[in-house]
């Protein structure tokens, strides 16, 4: 045996009366008894050699806590401890002969083999010990509903097809999407549509190359349909285009052309 209960109250209660070195004398006759797992030699001589002490002093020990066998000292304690670890371990051998540890059968398990599962369930023998009282119930472990996305609203037949005037009215294809989300955002009603919408065929009238002509979604976010419309000066500028007398958001410098685009 490795090793062995050690019942402390049990000792010492047993050995108050011995002196050090007999209390010493009595661990060591124990040790070697469980790390035999045997009696001890009845040779006594060679007994008090094994455990490095004096010849009497064994033997007085050995006559308190021991009693002569046949086949050596005997003590009833150890005897019953060492049946008891010699007991599971041909049951651990035999198991693992066969391959493991049977299953448990339906009912309470032996109790003495604490390393074996605690009692069966006999609602549900699948499940033992503390177990069968248990029944865990986390959101994980609820039924997922399939989530849908929610359907997009379909666009206002009435707001595409007033975009599709402005867009046509103005007459720069560029940034259709940006521009139509403006639309979308301003949500014109039909008075206010056909206002814009002939803004910009002003503007455009008034802006002839349309490289000059801020981009629609700017034009729309920024209520450019109220500005104050100037038109083109006659003659061509340095570049031969016809440049207007009011250029919105800084397009012409000057001298070149610059903006947004």
């Amino acid at each position: 045996m490795h090793h062995y209960p050690f019942h402390i109250s049990d000792f010492r209660s047993a050995t108050m009366h011995l002196s050090i070195e007999e209390e010493v004398c009595l661990r060591r006759l124990l040790d070697e008894y469980y790390d035999t797992e045997e009696p001890l030699s009845l040779d006594v001589e060679r007994l008090a050699r094994r455990v490095r002490l004096d010849f009497e002093l064994v033997s007085r020990i050995l006559e308190e806590f021991f009693y002569e066998h046949g086949d050596g000292w005997r003590n009833e304690r150890c005897d019953h401890e060492i049946g008891k670890y010699q007991a599971k371990a041909n049951r651990a051998k035999n198991n693992g002969k066969r391959g493991g540890r049977p299953p448990v059968e339906t009912g309470s398990v032996p109790s003495d083999n604490p390393e074996e599962t605690g009692s069966v369930s006999k609602t549900n023998p699948d499940e033992t010990g503390s177990k069968a009282n248990q029944e865990p119930r986390t959101k994980n472990q609820e039924p997922i509903s399939e989530v849908r996305p929610k359907p997009s609203a379909e666009p206002d037949p009435e707001l595409e097809a007033s975009f599709e005037r402005f867009w046509t009215a103005y007459d720069r294809k560029v940034k259709r999407k940006t521009a139509w989300k403006a639309w979308e955002k301003l949500k014109p009603d039909r008075e206010l549509a056909e206002r814009i919408t002939a803004a910009a065929e002003v503007y455009r009238r008034s802006t002839p190359d349309p490289h000059f002509r801020a981009h629609p979604s700017s034009w729309l976010n920024e209520r450019r349909w109220d500005d104050e419309i100037v038109h083109a000066r006659d003659g061509p500028s340095r570049n031969g285009s016809v440049v207007p007398k009011h250029v919105p958001d800084g397009f012409y410098d000057g001298n070149n052309p610059v903006g947004d685009f």
